[in-house]
């Protein structure tokens, strides 16, 4: 996966859609039960995030893009 490929708006907008989706990853507990569902939520963000046909990102690459928008 290269870092290079900067995401699109389009891109940008699936993902806050695709989060917007997980009531999971906006909860801000961090006991080990929470931490798990968000680990999980963001496996499906990810598995979503590249059936729609985006340049393929890894679980890691979505989070760090978030963290930023």
């Amino acid at each position: 996966m290269d870092k290079s490929v900067h995401y699109t708006d389009q891109e940008r907008m699936l993902l806050a859609q695709l989060i917007s989706e997980e009531k999971a990853i906006e909860n801000k507990k961090t006991g080990a039960t929470n931490m798990k569902n968000k680990a999980e939520a963001w496996e499906r963000i990810t598995k979503k995030y590249a059936s729609e046909g985006c340049t393929p990102r890894s679980n890691k690459q979505l989070r760090k893009c978030w963290d930023n928008i």
